[in-house]
Protein backbone atom coordinates (compact mmCIF):
# COMPACT_ATOMS: atom_id res chain seq x y z
CA UNK A 1 0.00 0.00 0.00
CA UNK A 2 1.57 3.31 -1.09
CA UNK A 3 1.76 6.16 1.09
CA UNK A 4 2.42 9.85 0.57
CA UNK A 5 2.00 13.33 2.55
CA UNK A 6 -0.93 15.56 3.17
CA UNK A 7 -0.64 19.14 3.28
CA UNK A 8 -2.37 20.15 6.34
CA UNK A 9 -2.41 23.86 5.66
CA UNK A 10 -4.91 22.67 2.59
CA UNK A 11 -7.98 23.54 5.09
CA UNK A 12 -6.31 27.01 5.48
CA UNK A 13 -6.50 27.53 1.43
CA UNK A 14 -9.37 30.25 0.13
CA UNK A 15 -10.47 28.09 -2.70
CA UNK A 16 -10.67 24.29 -0.51
CA UNK A 17 -12.60 26.44 1.95
CA UNK A 18 -15.52 27.04 -0.11
CA UNK A 19 -15.75 23.70 -1.03
CA UNK A 20 -18.72 21.81 0.74
CA UNK A 21 -17.80 19.42 2.39
CA UNK A 22 -18.52 16.14 -0.02
CA UNK A 23 -16.64 17.99 -2.69
CA UNK A 24 -13.72 18.48 0.21
CA UNK A 25 -13.98 14.57 0.60
CA UNK A 26 -13.50 14.39 -3.68
CA UNK A 27 -10.32 16.21 -3.83
CA UNK A 28 -8.97 14.28 -0.85
CA UNK A 29 -10.17 11.39 -2.67
CA UNK A 30 -8.32 12.52 -5.83
CA UNK A 31 -4.89 13.07 -3.79
CA UNK A 32 -4.76 9.23 -2.42
CA UNK A 33 -6.13 7.63 -5.90
CA UNK A 34 -3.95 9.56 -7.99
CA UNK A 35 -0.86 7.83 -9.53
CA UNK A 36 2.50 8.67 -8.20
CA UNK A 37 2.79 11.65 -9.91
CA UNK A 38 -0.54 13.49 -9.24
CA UNK A 39 -2.36 11.74 -11.97
CA UNK A 40 -5.69 10.44 -12.04
CA UNK A 41 -8.30 8.03 -14.32
CA UNK A 42 -11.52 8.97 -13.99
CA UNK A 43 -13.78 6.67 -12.38
CA UNK A 44 -16.60 9.23 -11.33
CA UNK A 45 -19.05 6.63 -10.55
CA UNK A 46 -16.70 4.67 -8.42
CA UNK A 47 -15.59 7.50 -6.95
CA UNK A 48 -18.51 8.97 -6.02
CA UNK A 49 -19.62 5.71 -4.76
CA UNK A 50 -16.60 5.42 -2.40
CA UNK A 51 -16.91 9.13 -1.31
CA UNK A 52 -20.64 8.14 -0.88
CA UNK A 53 -22.13 11.09 -2.59
CA UNK A 54 -22.81 12.69 -5.82
CA UNK A 55 -19.88 14.56 -7.31
CA UNK A 56 -20.37 17.84 -9.84
CA UNK A 57 -16.71 16.72 -11.33
CA UNK A 58 -17.32 19.53 -13.66
CA UNK A 59 -17.77 22.20 -11.20
CA UNK A 60 -15.34 20.69 -8.90
CA UNK A 61 -12.31 21.29 -11.53
CA UNK A 62 -13.40 25.21 -11.79
CA UNK A 63 -13.94 25.91 -8.34
CA UNK A 64 -10.03 23.96 -7.48
CA UNK A 65 -8.63 27.41 -9.47
CA UNK A 66 -5.97 25.83 -11.18
CA UNK A 67 -4.81 23.24 -8.12
CA UNK A 68 -6.67 20.61 -10.10
CA UNK A 69 -6.11 20.39 -14.33
CA UNK A 70 -7.95 18.28 -16.67
CA UNK A 71 -5.71 16.91 -19.25
CA UNK A 72 -6.38 17.37 -23.30
CA UNK A 73 -6.96 13.23 -22.80
CA UNK A 74 -9.36 13.39 -20.17
CA UNK A 75 -7.14 12.14 -16.93
CA UNK A 76 -7.24 14.93 -14.12
CA UNK A 77 -3.84 16.00 -12.45
CA UNK A 78 -3.61 17.45 -9.34
CA UNK A 79 -0.62 20.46 -10.53
CA UNK A 80 1.33 20.84 -7.51
CA UNK A 81 1.42 17.34 -5.83
CA UNK A 82 5.13 15.99 -7.43
CA UNK A 83 6.40 19.09 -6.21
CA UNK A 84 4.63 18.64 -2.69
CA UNK A 85 5.73 15.23 -2.51
CA UNK A 86 9.33 14.86 -3.90
CA UNK A 87 10.86 18.72 -3.87
CA UNK A 88 13.30 18.97 -6.84
CA UNK A 89 13.35 16.29 -9.10
CA UNK A 90 16.38 14.53 -10.05
CA UNK A 91 17.89 12.17 -12.87
CA UNK A 92 20.25 11.22 -10.36
CA UNK A 93 18.09 10.36 -7.49
CA UNK A 94 17.51 6.30 -7.86
CA UNK A 95 13.87 6.89 -6.61
CA UNK A 96 12.93 9.43 -9.28
CA UNK A 97 14.11 8.06 -12.06
CA UNK A 98 10.26 5.95 -11.95
CA UNK A 99 8.81 9.31 -10.87
CA UNK A 100 10.66 10.98 -13.89
CA UNK A 101 9.42 7.92 -16.61
CA UNK A 102 5.89 8.39 -15.35
CA UNK A 103 5.49 11.97 -15.83
CA UNK A 104 7.25 11.29 -19.71
CA UNK A 105 4.08 8.66 -20.45
CA UNK A 106 1.65 11.10 -19.41
CA UNK A 107 3.51 13.70 -21.69
CA UNK A 108 3.98 15.80 -18.59
CA UNK A 109 7.45 16.51 -18.10
CA UNK A 110 7.81 19.85 -19.70
CA UNK A 111 5.29 20.53 -16.59
CA UNK A 112 7.18 19.19 -13.71
CA UNK A 113 10.90 17.53 -15.01
CA UNK A 114 11.57 20.11 -17.48
CA UNK A 115 15.65 20.46 -17.36
CA UNK A 116 16.39 16.95 -15.98
CA UNK A 117 17.03 14.75 -18.64
CA UNK A 118 20.11 13.43 -20.17
CA UNK A 119 22.66 16.15 -21.05
CA UNK A 120 21.99 15.38 -24.77
CA UNK A 121 18.81 15.42 -24.52
CA UNK A 122 18.13 18.87 -22.44
CA UNK A 123 20.06 20.46 -25.79
CA UNK A 124 17.00 19.19 -27.59
CA UNK A 125 15.15 20.59 -25.59
CA UNK A 126 16.58 23.90 -25.58
CA UNK A 127 16.05 24.20 -28.86
CA UNK A 128 12.24 23.18 -28.92
CA UNK A 129 11.67 25.57 -26.08
CA UNK A 130 13.52 27.94 -28.29
CA UNK A 131 11.09 27.30 -30.71
CA UNK A 132 7.75 27.37 -28.74
CA UNK A 133 9.20 31.11 -27.33
CA UNK A 134 9.02 31.87 -30.98
CA UNK A 135 5.48 30.57 -31.95
CA UNK A 136 4.18 32.08 -28.33
CA UNK A 137 5.80 35.39 -29.72
CA UNK A 138 3.46 35.16 -32.77
CA UNK A 139 0.75 33.96 -30.90
CA UNK A 140 -0.82 37.85 -30.70
CA UNK A 141 -4.30 36.58 -29.89
CA UNK A 142 -3.13 34.29 -26.29
CA UNK A 143 -0.77 37.99 -25.62
CA UNK A 144 -3.59 40.18 -25.92
CA UNK A 145 -5.79 38.14 -23.17
CA UNK A 146 -2.66 38.10 -21.54
CA UNK A 147 -2.09 41.80 -21.23
CA UNK A 148 -5.50 42.22 -19.95
CA UNK A 149 -6.39 39.37 -17.88
CA UNK A 150 -6.39 40.13 -14.14
CA UNK A 151 -4.67 37.49 -12.69
CA UNK A 152 -1.31 36.19 -14.43
CA UNK A 153 -0.32 33.17 -13.18
CA UNK A 154 0.74 29.70 -15.00
CA UNK A 155 1.40 31.35 -18.44
CA UNK A 156 2.68 28.14 -19.94
CA UNK A 157 -0.85 26.62 -18.68
CA UNK A 158 -2.98 29.13 -20.20
CA UNK A 159 -1.47 29.02 -23.58
CA UNK A 160 -1.95 25.61 -23.48
CA UNK A 161 -5.44 25.61 -22.83
CA UNK A 162 -5.91 28.50 -25.25
CA UNK A 163 -4.32 26.11 -27.83
CA UNK A 164 -6.42 23.30 -26.48
CA UNK A 165 -9.72 25.74 -27.07
CA UNK A 166 -8.52 26.59 -30.49
CA UNK A 167 -8.01 23.08 -31.89
CA UNK A 168 -11.51 21.97 -30.42
CA UNK A 169 -13.43 25.14 -32.35
CA UNK A 170 -14.82 25.97 -29.09
CA UNK A 171 -12.85 29.42 -28.60
CA UNK A 172 -13.26 33.10 -30.11
CA UNK A 173 -10.92 34.97 -29.44
CA UNK A 174 -13.44 38.52 -29.36
CA UNK A 175 -16.03 36.68 -27.02
CA UNK A 176 -13.09 36.02 -24.60
CA UNK A 177 -11.59 39.55 -24.52
CA UNK A 178 -14.83 40.72 -24.24
CA UNK A 179 -15.82 38.07 -21.26
CA UNK A 180 -12.40 39.22 -19.53
CA UNK A 181 -13.62 43.04 -19.49
CA UNK A 182 -16.59 41.87 -17.68
CA UNK A 183 -14.81 39.32 -15.22
CA UNK A 184 -11.80 42.21 -14.42
CA UNK A 185 -14.77 44.59 -13.40
CA UNK A 186 -16.32 41.77 -11.45
CA UNK A 187 -13.13 41.08 -9.32
CA UNK A 188 -12.06 44.25 -9.23
CA UNK A 189 -10.79 44.79 -5.33
CA UNK A 190 -10.47 40.82 -4.38
CA UNK A 191 -7.51 38.78 -3.33
CA UNK A 192 -6.28 36.78 -6.29
CA UNK A 193 -6.96 34.05 -4.56
CA UNK A 194 -10.58 34.60 -5.63
CA UNK A 195 -9.24 35.62 -9.03
CA UNK A 196 -9.93 32.68 -11.31
CA UNK A 197 -6.68 31.51 -12.88
CA UNK A 198 -6.18 32.17 -16.58
CA UNK A 199 -5.75 28.20 -17.40
CA UNK A 200 -9.43 27.69 -15.71
CA UNK A 201 -11.10 30.60 -17.49
CA UNK A 202 -10.02 29.20 -21.00
CA UNK A 203 -10.59 25.46 -19.42
CA UNK A 204 -12.56 22.92 -21.05
CA UNK A 205 -15.60 24.15 -18.85
CA UNK A 206 -15.70 27.46 -21.11
CA UNK A 207 -15.63 29.27 -18.01
CA UNK A 208 -15.85 32.71 -20.03
CA UNK A 209 -18.94 32.35 -21.59
CA UNK A 210 -20.56 33.10 -18.33
CA UNK A 211 -18.92 36.74 -18.09
CA UNK A 212 -20.28 36.99 -21.86
CA UNK A 213 -22.82 40.28 -21.84
CA UNK A 214 -26.63 39.58 -23.42
CA UNK A 215 -27.32 41.03 -26.80
CA UNK A 216 -23.52 42.30 -27.69
CA UNK A 217 -22.29 41.46 -31.31
CA UNK A 218 -19.03 39.46 -31.16
CA UNK A 219 -17.51 39.49 -34.51
CA UNK A 220 -14.25 39.35 -36.04
CA UNK A 221 -13.12 42.78 -36.55
CA UNK A 222 -12.18 41.74 -40.00
CA UNK A 223 -15.83 40.80 -40.53
CA UNK A 224 -16.40 44.74 -40.05
CA UNK A 225 -17.08 47.25 -43.12
CA UNK A 226 -15.91 50.58 -43.02
CA UNK A 227 -19.78 52.25 -42.75
CA UNK A 228 -20.81 49.62 -39.85
CA UNK A 229 -20.16 50.48 -35.82
CA UNK A 230 -19.38 47.94 -33.48
CA UNK A 231 -19.19 48.28 -29.99
CA UNK A 232 -15.93 47.61 -28.80
CA UNK A 233 -15.93 44.48 -26.52
CA UNK A 234 -12.82 46.34 -24.08
CA UNK A 235 -14.24 49.99 -23.49
CA UNK A 236 -17.27 49.51 -24.77
CA UNK A 237 -17.16 52.90 -27.83
CA UNK A 238 -18.57 52.32 -30.79
CA UNK A 239 -15.91 52.76 -34.17
CA UNK A 240 -15.57 52.18 -37.77
CA UNK A 241 -12.31 51.65 -38.81
CA UNK A 242 -11.39 48.03 -39.32
CA UNK A 243 -8.26 46.84 -36.54
CA UNK A 244 -6.08 44.43 -36.95
CA UNK A 245 -7.50 40.75 -37.76
CA UNK A 246 -5.76 39.30 -34.69
CA UNK A 247 -7.37 41.16 -31.80
CA UNK A 248 -10.64 41.58 -33.43
CA UNK A 249 -14.01 42.85 -31.91
CA UNK A 250 -12.00 45.99 -29.88
CA UNK A 251 -11.43 49.65 -31.63
CA UNK A 252 -8.52 50.76 -32.41
CA UNK A 253 -7.52 52.85 -29.35
CA UNK A 254 -7.84 49.68 -27.65
CA UNK A 255 -5.93 48.17 -29.88
CA UNK A 256 -3.41 50.05 -30.26
CA UNK A 257 -3.62 50.11 -26.27
CA UNK A 258 -2.58 45.84 -26.23
CA UNK A 259 -0.08 45.77 -28.82
CA UNK A 260 2.12 48.48 -27.09
CA UNK A 261 1.59 46.54 -23.97
CA UNK A 262 2.31 43.03 -25.49
CA UNK A 263 5.59 44.73 -27.38
CA UNK A 264 6.70 46.26 -23.67
CA UNK A 265 6.29 42.13 -22.34
CA UNK A 266 8.16 41.11 -25.25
Amino acid sequence: MSKRFIDTGIWEKPWFMELPPAEKMAVMYLMTKCDNVGVWVPNFRLASFQIGSEIDWDALAAKCHGNIEVLDDGKWFLVDFCRFQYGELSEDCKPHQSYLALLAKHGLSDRVGKGLAKPMQRLKDKDKDKDKDKDKEKDIAFAAFWTVYPHKIAKADALRAWHARVKDKSLVASEVMAAVAVYTKKVAGKELEYVMHPATFLGPALRWKDYLTTGSKYVPASAATSDEKWKCNMCGAEYEKVVPRCIGGVCKSCADEIQKQIGQAG
